[in-house]
């Protein structure tokens, strides 16, 4: 089992945001999170990958067979367990050269990754400081940066907000490389049914989860018959039609 969360409560800023989380990662793909605005979403990734003031308790939380609840955030990176954020940590006056050449110190994974600062046209803002991006150039910037540094598993908190129509599928495109070529993980929140969709015809969706109530778990439906609820019902929609699976296989 590559990760594995089970029963384990996040703690954001002193405040318990989701209660006994069921997350489990097996075959590299794409594992789908999807839920409304404040449902913890965010709160889950940070607290994966090992922000400061967000935690997982109790439960059980392991990375290749791990306890991890007790590791930094840089020790979890290290590890292979890399967070791509949605709102960036503020860095004035660096350029994204910069953060790169650092990177690449490590990991050695520039020049082997040329194909994907291409993909990802990110090679125009090499000389530009990482604040004067706008919010879409500093999310594919985001994705790049993440790849750079060899994920086993990366957590991408809504790289497809205002990203412009045309980077979209190059986005996608990135994300089935990094799935079927680099064997990488990819814990996806995103709001966009159509960016998900697009992802589903590359066959790489694994498993839809719901943040909802509380609550994170599987639905435990097939990607396409989730993805057809949440458009048509909402999420009160796709909760309901899980349960009723739940229920009728006796779960």
């Amino acid at each position: 089992m590559l990760l594995e969360v089970r029963g384990a409560k996040v703690i954001a800023n002193n405040k318990t945001v989701l209660a006994n989380v069921e997350f489990v990662i097996g075959n590299p793909g794409v594992y789908v999170i999807v839920g409304p605005n404040g449902s913890g979403k965010t709160s889950f990734l940070s607290a994966l990958a090992g922000r400061p003031s967000y935690r997982l308790l109790g439960g059980v939380a392991r990375f290749r067979g791990e306890d991890i609840s007790k590791l930094s955030l840089l020790d979890r990176a290290r590890k292979g367990l890399v967070l791509g954020y949605q709102i960036p940590p503020r860095l004035r006056g660096v350029r994204l050269v910069d953060l790169v050449n650092e990177i690449d110190k490590v990991y050695m994974s520039r020049e082997e990754f040329g194909w994907l600062e291409e993909r990802l046209g990110v090679k125009e803002f090499m000389e530009r400081s990482l604040e004067s991006l706008s919010g879409g150039e500093r999310r594919r910037v985001e994705v790049y940066l993440v790849m750079l540094q060899r994920p086993s598993v990366a957590l991408l908190d809504e790289p497809d907000s205002g990203v412009d129509i045309d980077w979209l599928e190059r986005l996608a495109e990135v994300i089935e490389w990094a799935v079927c070529v680099k064997n990488i993980s990819v814990v996806l929140v995103s709001h966009t049914i159509g960016f998900i969709w697009r992802l589903l015809g590359m066959n790489i969706i694994r498993e839809i989860y719901l943040a909802w109530k509380g609550v994170l778990t599987r639905t435990g439906l097939e990607a396409e018959v989730a993805l057809h609820a949440l458009r048509e019902k909402g999420f009160n929609g796709l909760a309901r039609m899980f349960r009723r699976s739940e229920l009728s296989s006796g779960g």
